[in-house]
Parts: C-alpha cells; sequence; structure tokens
C-alpha cells in the first residue's frame, strides 16, 4: 500500500493484476555478477542471490517524474543539502 504523499498521487495507473499500480513482480533468483575478463572493479565474478522485487512496468517519462514532484512535494537527493559528516 502506498502510504505519505505518495498515496494521494493520481499519476499511477491503476493495476489489474494485484501488484502496486504500475508495476510487475520479478521472480528473484542466481546470477552470476561481476567478471573476471574485463575491469578490475569488477572482480570477482560470484555468483550471488537476490529476492523478488517489484519494477515500473515502464519507464517514468521527464513529464511524469515532474508531475509527480509537483504533486508530493518530493525532493530529489541532489536538490538536498550535502551532508558533510557523510563525505
Amino acid at each position: 500500500a502506498q502510504t505519505g504523499k505518495c498515496a494521494t498521487y493520481s499519476g499511477v495507473p491503476n493495476a489489474t493484476d494485484g501488484s502496486p499500480a504500475g508495476m510487475v513482480r520479478i521472480s528473484g533468483g542466481e546470477f552470476l555478477m561481476g567478471s573476471d575478463r574485463h575491469h578490475p572493479e569488477e572482480r570477482p565474478a560470484r555468483r550471488v542471490s537476490v529476492g523478488a522485487f517489484l519494477i515500473d512496468r515502464h519507464e517514468v517519462t521527464n513529464a511524469q517524474f515532474a508531475e509527480f514532484v509537483k504533486a508530493t512535494g518530493y525532493v530529489t537527493l541532489v536538490e538536498r543539502p550535502v551532508d558533510a559528516l557523510k563525505y
């Protein structure tokens, strides 16, 4: 269930499959993450698992995001003051 300001945002389409509006459930599983053959920061290749998650069914356009920001007052991380203690 949506909570807070997002609960009143009406720009999200209605769901038809029981998942939250505009989203689809992706089953969890295992995959090989990284590479031993390319960039050093990708090493080592390792098997990892991820739980099931929800993802938007379609990409969000700039216009849709602007409407969301206007409706909810959302402030992105880039727009928030920097906390020097975190860096």
